[in-house]
């Protein structure tokens, strides 16, 4: 008997699939050869790295995705196995352009990738799996969940069952305000009139709070909302949510320009806030209070921060950044985020995304705040699209550097949760926005950077994960090259575990139509699945722009919104 070891074994089998070769050559736009690249060949679940000679590569297979670096060159790649490029030529051709050279394919976004019919069968699957846990005999610990969901996909349809049936209060709570959130963009009166159900005086301050950072200023409903929001905070009687409720709507009257009414709060109630301890839950209210003062009161904002408990501690320096509109205040405060916590990553890019709306350049300079070169990638991703335009030349110049230090990040090698790739293509929408040209070469840095090379790891599922996320993103823009990403790293139809809601919104974009809607079928509503089937349930009721957004938006991160974090 011969025994073969699975290296071995695997390197039989692939040689077999792969008996067909094609030779890649490689020129710059003036014919002459290009050498010294680098190039992985991305088949079969692994990337394979190929050594090139001279000017030409040797693919020992016809499907997959070749993608080439090669230093002053822009990165590129070719769909293997398709008939674009003419399956019947052994040897093809790839023009590497320069960097800052033009010339590369031009793309425009896709419409929404689901046609009407399928959008319906999904979202018909998925209401009848949640009508099924809540008309259930016995609620289970999930049943809260089904009724959020048909708050987000059939909020008056819910509302009606919630009115004429007696339902667990936990449950009937997070069905109606994900339905009231749902009603307030289509239907503002008829999400008024469902906040008489709630009888706690803070969960329906929070909800009307949620209300009316949704609704335009010329709402027909906004002041009665607002005196709402007032009444129901006066019988609140926890004084540190009480004092919390004060703040939110202090907050709420600064962005809507009436600083009068912002000002008569804070003045009624900074004294007691002084009072409440640092430590606990009571370390929010200060918080909140201390961002509406910093510009007047600098020095008594940053005493009410101190002695924050260290968890809550980079939210509320945040939070002080955020509303600060002292650059030099604002450097400071970046600073004394913790760079070493995950957690002020996010902070640190909304804060400077607020900073950019007028003061761009100070913006830009405070980038170096942030320890990790991807996540500087995506703040100055970002303060591009902020200041795209009102400083066109200067966002174009943020976007290359994000860019650059996305190569630096692939140079650092670091293990993290989330690849450099994931993040640049997060940034495509922003390149077609300012500099359509760039997204091209965009397109193939963003696969290069989700290769294994940048993450110590040589294959697998991590690599799957990584590698789907950009190809979600690339989808937008090159539904070929999206597909052939897909195929060639294996993945799964997922919608469970840490990442479930990302899963299930790549799955919508990278699988075949009646795969997936079969998928759903079959799938049980229990616990691991849950956050996957709430981005079905999110996704087949957005517009086309909301749901580009949920695919191009990175494990993790978040595109900014003008707050510093929802409510």
């Amino acid at each position: 008997m011969i025994l073969v070891r699975p290296l071995v074994l695997c390197s039989l089998l692939s040689a077999c699939q792969h008996a067909y070769s094609v030779e890649i050559v490689l020129q710059d736009s003036r014919a002459n050869p290009v050498a010294q690249a680098q190039a992985y060949w991305i088949h079969d679940g692994y990337a394979e790295k190929l050594t090139p000679q001279n000017n030409s590569i040797m693919v020992p297979g016809d499907t997959g995705v070749l993608v080439i670096s090669a230093e002053g060159y822009q990165h590129n790649g070719l769909v293997l196995g398709n008939s674009a490029n003419d399956d019947s030529r052994s040897e093809r051709l790839i023009t590497m352009r320069r960097l800052g050279e033009s010339g590369g394919k031009r793309y425009q976004s896709r419409t929404y990738p689901l046609d009407p019919k399928l959008k319906a069968r999904l979202q018909s699957v998925v209401e009848s799996k949640c009508w099924a846990q809540v008309k259930a005999k016995q609620l289970t610990n999930l049943a809260p969940y089904a009724f959020q969901f048909l708050g987000h996909m059939v909020p008056r349809e819910l509302t009606a069952y919630l009115d004429n049936n007696s339902v667990d209060q936990n449950a009937a709570g997070m069905g109606r305000q994900a339905a009231i959130r749902r009603l307030a963009s289509v239907d503002p009166t008829a999400a008024l009139e469902q906040l008489d159900a709630f009888k706690d005086s803070m969960r329906k301050s929070m909800m009307i709070s949620g209300l009316l950072s949704s609704l335009p200023a010329s709402s027909p409903i906004a002041d009665t909302l607002e005196l709402q929001f007032a009444d129901a905070t006066r019988t609140i009687d926890q004084p540190a949510l009480r004092l919390a409720s004060w703040a939110v709507l202090a907050e709420y009257y600064i962005h809507k320009g009436k600083e009068d009414k912002a000002q008569t709060i804070i003045q009624r109630n900074l004294a007691d806030v002084r009072k409440l301890p640092a430590g606990g839950w009571s370390g929010f209210p200060r918080s909140l209070f201390a961002a509406l003062i910093v510009n007047d009161q600098p020095d008594v904002a940053r005493q009410l921060v101190q002695g924050i408990d260290d968890n809550e501690k980079a939210r509320a320096i945040g939070r002080l950044a955020f509303y600060a509109r002292d650059p030099k205040l604002v450097s400071e405060l970046l600073g004394e985020l913790d760079k070493g916590r995950v957690i002020g990553y996010p902070y640190s890019t909304r804060v400077l995304c607020e900073l950019a709306k007028g003061f761009p350049e100070a913006a830009i300079e405070n980038v170096k705040t942030i320890g990790e070169a991807k996540h500087r990638a995506w703040a100055l991703g970002l303060i591009a699209k902020q200041i795209s335009s009102s400083h066109p030349d200067l966002a174009r110049k943020a976007l290359v550097a994000a860019q650059t230090e996305i190569d630096s990040a692939n140079a650092a090698r670091l293990k993290t949760f989330i690849s450099p790739g994931e993040i640049l293509a997060g940034l495509l929408p922003i390149a077609e926005e300012l500099s359509p040209a760039s997204v091209d070469e965009m397109i193939w840095q963003s696969v290069w950077s989700a290769l294994p090379h940048t993450r110590w790891s040589d294959g697998g599922e991590t690599f799957s994960m990584r590698m789907t996320g950009v190809a979600a993103a690339v989808a937008r823009y090159d539904a070929e090259l999206a597909s052939a990403l897909a195929r060639a790293v294996g993945p799964v139809i997922q919608v469970s575990g840490q990442f479930g809601a990302k899963d299930a919104i790549n799955s919508i974009v990278l699988q075949e139509p009646e795969s997936l809607v079969a998928f759903v079928e079959e799938l049980p509503f229990t616990g691991p699945n849950v956050r996957g089937v709430e981005a079905i349930a999110k996704a087949v009721v957005a517009s086309q722009e909301e749901f580009w957004e949920m695919v191009s938006q990175p494990r993790f991160l978040q595109y900014p919104n003008g707050k510093f974090e929802e409510r």
